[in-house]
C-alpha cells in the first residue's frame, strides 16, 4: 500500500523502483527470522507479546492535547549503523536516573557487546540506551536526518534502532514513500488519513512490545524526514483526523491498485475482524499500470520458489488452482502435483513466488508445457483504499473525505488532537 521500498520480503519492489510506488500497509510479512526480517524476537528487555482484547472491552479512543509519540523500528538499517547529533543531546540508560548531557554526539558506529553497546569507543553496560537532541540539534541515522529521538535496544544479533516521533512529524516522512508527492492534493490528504489511522492502531495493538510501528513494507515506508510542500500540506491540513469504526481505532488498510473492486479484508489478508471495510466497486483506477498483469513463470522455477519459502513441491507441479472463500476465510491457491496437491493461502502463494510478479490475489492461470501464465488485475491486497481509485477520484473533483467516506464504509472520521 504504497511505494514498496524495504527490505528482504519487499526486495522486488524495491528492485522496480518508484513504479511500484503504491503497496504496503498492510503487506503481512514472513515469519520472523530474526532482526531486519521479521518482529523484534528475541528482545533481552522483555518477553511480553501483546494480547487485543475483543473490540467490545476496549475503551473509547482518547483525544489528545497534541499529537502522541510513534516508537518507529527503523527494521532495515545495516547491522552496524551509525548515530550522530549535530548539537547538544542528553542520554540516559535503561533503568538508570542518570542523564548525561553532551555538547553533540558521534557519529558513532552501534555494535553490541556483551552485556551491551559499544557506540564510537564508548561502551554502555544496558540493554537500552535513549539518545535526546536538544531543541535545534539535528539527529542523523546512517547520515538521513531524522525528527525526534532514538532509542537503541539490545537485540538478539543486532541492535535495534528506535525512533521516538511525534505521528504528524512521523507522517512528514511516510507520506511520499507511500503515495506520489506529485499527485493530487485531496489524494495525498486521504493518504494522510489513511496513514495516521493506521499508525495509531498499531500503537494501541502493540503497546505491550518495544515498538509501535516498523518503517518498511511490512507496515508503512518511513524514510525519515524527507517531505517536501505537498506532503506537508496534505499533513497540516489533516492534522489530527482519523478514521474510527464503533468509536474504536482499527488498521486503515490501502494498497496500489484494486484492478475495479476492492477486497474484504478477511479474503484479502485473513482478518475477518475488519470485514465492516466491506468491498466497493472502483472504476477509478482503470488508468494505473496494474490494472491489469500477466506473468508466466516456469514450472521448475515455481516449485523452487514454493519449496525455498517452505511450502515443498515438485516440479512436476501441474495446476495451480485459485479457491474462492467462504465464510470469512482468506483466498486460497490449490498446488497440484504428482504425488499430492497442498493449499496455501494467497499471502504465502505471493510473497512465495514474488509480490511484483504475483501482483494480487486476483488471477487466473492456466499451463502451456512447462510454464504457468497468470493474467490479473491490481496490484497489493485488495483490501480498504485502492490509492490510484483515490487518484481518480481526486481527479474528478471529489475531496479527500468523499474518497474515504467511499473505501472505508461503516466507519467515521473523527479529529482526536
Amino acid at each position: 500500500m504504497s511505494r514498496a521500498r524495504g527490505r528482504s520480503f519487499a526486495l522486488a519492489a524495491l528492485a522496480c523502483g518508484a513504479t511500484l510506488a503504491l503497496y504496503s500497509c498492510y503487506e503481512p510479512p514472513p515469519p520472523p527470522r530474526g532482526f531486519g526480517v521479521g518482529p523484534i524476537i528475541p528482545l533481552v528487555t522483555t518477553t511480553t507479546t501483546t494480547t487485543v482484547p475483543p473490540r467490545a472491552e476496549l475503551p473509547p479512543v482518547p483525544h489528545y492535547d497534541a499529537a502522541p509519540l510513534l516508537r518507529v523500528w527503523l527494521s532495515d538499517l545495516s547491522a552496524e549503523p551509525t548515530v550522530m547529533v549535530r548539537g547538544p543531546c542528553r542520554l540516559q540508560e535503561r533503568g538508570s536516573a542518570t542523564v548525561t548531557t553532551l555538547p553533540r554526539f558521534g557519529p558513532a558506529k552501534v555494535r553490541l557487546i556483551s552485556g551491551g553497546f559499544k557506540l564510537g569507543a564508548e561502551s554502555y553496560m544496558t540493554t537500552a540506551l535513549e539518545i535526546r537532541p536538544e531543541e535545534g540539534s539535528a539527529l542523523f541515522i546512517n547520515n538521513i536526518l531524522y525528527s525526534g529521538a532514538v532509542r537503541i535496544i539490545r537485540g538478539s544479533d543486532v541492535p535495534a534502532i528506535i525512533n521516538l516521533i511525534d505521528v504528524e512529524s512521523y507522517l512528514l516522512g511516510v507520506l511520499g514513500s507511500e503515495m506520489p508527492r506529485d499527485w493530487p492534493a485531496e489524494a495525498l490528504k486521504a493518504q494522510a488519513v489513511a496513514a495516521r489511522s493506521y499508525a495509531l492502531s498499531m500503537a494501541r495493538d502493540r503497546a505491550a512490545t518495544e515498538w509501535d510501528m516498523v518503517s518498511t513494507v511490512e507496515d508503512q515506508v518511513y524514510d525519515g524526514g524527507r517531505a517536501g510542500r505537498a506532503v506537508e500540506s496534505a499533513v497540516t491540513a489533516t492534522a489530527g483526523q482519523v478514521l474510527l469504526h464503533d468509536n474504536q481505532f482499527f488498521p486503515a488498510f490501502f494498497h496500489s491498485t484494486c484492478g475495479g473492486h476492492t477486497e474484504k479484508p478477511s479474503v484479502a489478508l485473513g482478518k475477518p475482524e475488519y470485514d465492516f471495510l466491506e468491498g466497493v466497486e472502483c472504476p477509478w483506477c482503470a488508468a494505473s499500470p496494474h490494472a491489469r498483469w500477466q506473468a508466466r513463470v516456469n514450472r521448475w522455477d515455481l516449485a523452487r520458489r514454493l519449496t525455498a519459502a517452505g511450502v515443498e513441491v515438485n516440479a512436476s507441479l501441474s495446476e495451480v488452482r485459485v479457491i474462492e472463500p467462504s465464510g470469512g476465510l482468506e483466498r486460497k491457491i490449490e498446488l497440484v502435483y504428482d504425488g499430492g496437491e497442498k493449499q496455501v493461502t494467497i499471502t504465502d502463494f505471493r510473497r512465495a513466488v514474488g509480490r511484483m510478479v504475483i501482483k494480487s490475489g486476483r488471477f487466473e492461470s492456466s499451463r502451456s508445457g512447462d510454464v504457468f501464465q497468470f493474467e490479473g488485475r491490481g496490484l497489493g491486497h485488495g483490501a480498504g483504499m485502492c490509492q490510484y481509485g483515490a487518484k481518480g477520484m481526486a481527479e474528478a473533483g471529489k475531496t479527500w473525505r468523499e474518497i474515504l467516506s467511499h473505501y472505508y464504509q461503516n466507519t467515521a472520521m473523527e479529529k482526536l488532537y
